[in-house]
C-alpha cells in the first residue's frame, strides 16, 4: 500500500515521505495509529506543493539570514568593566548581554556560541548561529573603565 507519513516513524521514514508498506502492517498498525494517510493522486500534489513552499521558505531564510550575517560581521560591541589596580577586570561579558545588545540593534533570533563569559580585556571573536545555517563572526571589545 502506498502512504503518506503524517509523522517521523522509526525505520521507515520522515514526515510527508510517501512510502511503500505492506498492506496489513498500513491497516493494522500505522493507520489506526494515525501516522500515515493513504497516498492519492490528490494527497501526493498536495505534499509536493507544501515540500516546494517549504523549500522556497528556506532558501527566503537562508538569504536573509546571509543579509543580516553581512551587517552582524560589520558590527562590533563595546563593554566596559571596571579594573583593579592592577588592571585586572572585575566581572565579565555573558552570553545573554551579548544577545541583548544585539537585540537592540535589530538582530533578532540569534544564537551566541560562548563557551563562558568573556573575563579579559581587548578585542574576542564570538561565534554566532543566525538560524538557516548561517553562521557569523562578530567582534566584542571589552574595555577597561577609565
Amino acid at each position: 500500500m502506498r502512504v503518506i507519513l503524517l509523522k517521523d516513524v522509526k525505520n521507515l521514514g520522515k514526515k510527508n515521505e510517501i512510502k511503500n508498506v505492506p498492506d496489513g502492517y498500513a491497516r493494522n498498525f500505522l493507520l489506526k495509529q494515525g501516522l500515515v494517510t493513504q497516498a492519492t493522486n490528490q494527497s501526493v500534489a498536495e505534499v509536493m506543493e507544501q515540500k516546494r513552499r517549504e523549500e522556497e521558505e528556506r532558501k527566503k531564510l537562508f538569504e536573509e539570514r546571509t543579509e543580516e550575517k553581512g551587517r552582524l560581521e560589520k558590527t562590533t560591541l563595546e563593554y566596559t568593566l571596571r579594573t583593579g589596580e592592577k588592571g585586572e577586570p572585575f566581572g565579565s561579558v555573558s552570553r545573554h548581554e551579548i544577545e541583548e545588545s544585539l537585540n537592540k540593534k535589530g538582530f533578532s533570533s540569534i544564537h551566541i556560541k560562548l563557551e563562558k563569559p568573556l573575563k579579559t580585556l581587548g578585542r574576542h571573536e564570538v561565534e554566532v548561529d543566525l538560524g538557516g545555517g548561517v553562521r557569523a563572526r562578530l567582534n566584542v571589545e571589552v574595555n577597561a573603565n577609565k
